[in-house]
């Protein structure tokens, strides 16, 4: 990882994204889209912009819509003897055909969690540079808190997250600005190469604390005739073994695809026309820098993911916690996003994804069942 970047456009105003309006599809009417039909439902879910769809589009067929409606029945009664605790409407018109889900910060606390995480980590850092490393780990938080949105995780030499949006990224943030005050490291790949190891090896020594209703939102999700997968940067193995400590009914059919680099900004090693539509910036309010969005081997594992399932981005609802990461590029391939809030939940990621057709968010777990129509 290279040094903190600082804004490539700081005159630049901010020009929130508008994706081009989308084919109309019967099944899901302007009450529908993914949002409840009034600003702020029963579970604190608030309304994104307006996102009439074009009234030249052509129908969108999905090849899971008819299997989805005809379960639908079947699904409601599935939740409740799965022990879910969600109302569910009668009759139960789904409103995706796929539901992709971030996993640490959108199901788990990260901020409780990450105790044990931060101990092992800094003492194997205190083993590597040795030296006042809690005067310089404080100095570094202390600049981080200022302007979180600026001093950002840098990968390959751009900012590509926050850099306080949780614990794990606040974790190599600050490490590279120790390793930038000391001129330590200073080669980019040797520096990434070092703290990737140092995340992943301590990774696993966290606690595991979820959300509230964690268990219930997942059984209900995972009781409806929808796939429901996890995708996430984190390690497969390490992310099936908390999902294997929250036990819910129906796990055998939660999928976990980690590793899934949302970090990297680089060109698929086969483009196709959907990604080339994808710009390669775009503008938040409140934020000074560019967002990166052509992050090549995140859309590959998306496009694999719609491939195998033979469903469209249009019918996908992709849930997370950080705006970057998880949700920008997904939006700007057609897909319906949710940003899962949190205490580090920057403004501009609120802005951001209110400004997105078929953006939403909510404080808690249960605004993607209402997105979902559970």
């Amino acid at each position: 990882m290279g040094p903190l970047a600082r804004p490539r456009n700081p005159e630049a105003s901010p020009t929130p994204f508008r994706r081009p309006a989308r084919a109309a599809d019967p099944r899901r009417s302007s009450e529908e889209r993914g949002w409840h039909p009034s600003a702020g439902g029963p579970h604190g879910l608030e309304r994104a912009a307006s996102s009439a769809p074009s009234p030249n589009a052509s129908p969108i067929a999905s090849p899971m819509a008819d299997s989805a409606s005809a379960a639908s029945s079947d699904a409601s009664s599935a939740a409740l003897s799965a022990g879910g605790v969600w109302a569910t409407p009668a009759p139960l018109r789904m409103r995706y055909d796929l539901i992709l889900l971030d996993f640490d910060g959108t199901f788990t606390d990260v901020e409780k969690e990450a105790d044990p995480f931060f101990a092992s980590y800094k003492a194997e850092v205190r083993e590597l540079i040795g030296g006042d490393v809690d005067g310089d780990w404080a100095e570094a938080v202390a600049t981080l808190e200022q302007n979180p949105g600026e001093f950002g995780w840098v990968f390959e030499g751009q900012v590509v997250a926050p850099g306080n949006a949780d614990p794990y990224l606040r974790a190599t943030v600050i490490l590279n600005m120790i390793f930038d005050r000391r001129g330590l490291y200073p080669n980019e790949a040797e520096r990434t190469e070092l703290l990737q190891g140092l995340y992943f090896r301590n990774y696993p020594k966290a606690d595991t604390v979820f959300r509230a209703n964690a268990k219930q939102v997942v059984e209900t999700l995972l009781a409806s005739p929808v796939p429901t997968m996890v995708v996430t940067n984190s390690a497969t193995d390490d992310v099936e073994a908390k999902i294997d400590r929250m036990a819910p009914t129906g796990r055998e059919r939660l999928k976990v695809y980690g590793n899934a680099k949302k970090y990297i900004v680089a060109e698929p090693d086969e483009s196709d026309a959907c990604f080339e539509r994808v710009p390669e910036t775009m503008r938040a309010e409140g934020l000074e820098r560019d967002i990166l969005l052509r992050r090549g081997r995140y859309y590959e594992l998306l496009r694999t993911l719609w491939k195998e399932t033979g469903v469209k981005p249009e019918r996908t609802l992709v849930a997370g916690d950080i705006f970057e990461l998880d949700l920008a590029l997904p939006g700007h391939l057609g897909a319906d996003v949710h940003l899962v809030l949190k205490d580090k939940t920057q403004p501009f990621e609120r802005a951001a994804v209110k400004a997105m057709e078929g953006g939403a968010e909510s404080p808690g777990l249960e605004g993607i069942l209402e997105r979902a129509g559970l």
